[in-house]
């Protein structure tokens, strides 16, 4: 992760964003007014979307419990079914 100040992503900012998108590398912009941060989309929307179902009650139990269920445990759905109902 970089922590540059503004002046520095002004002269390279194009290099910083190309790092943000292909390394997967968060850049901090640190300015007199507070931070900001350059982080690649899909991370953005993978944060994003872990926000929101942490955001669920239940759902985070509900996902740890999943994961500890063995494979034996577990149903195939028919989804077509189960959406028509």
């Amino acid at each position: 992760m970089s922590i540059i100040n503004e002046a520095i992503f002004e002269k390279n900012a194009l290099q910083y964003v190309r790092n943000a998108i292909k390394l997967e590398e968060p850049v901090i912009i640190a300015t007199d007014d507070g931070n900001a941060v350059i982080i690649n989309e899909t991370i953005f929307r993978s944060l994003r979307e872990t926000a929101y179902l942490n955001s669920i009650p239940g759902m985070a139990e509900s996902i740890i419990e999943g994961t500890n269920t063995s494979w034996d445990e577990c149903i195939v759905l028919d989804w077509e079914n189960e959406l028509s109902d």
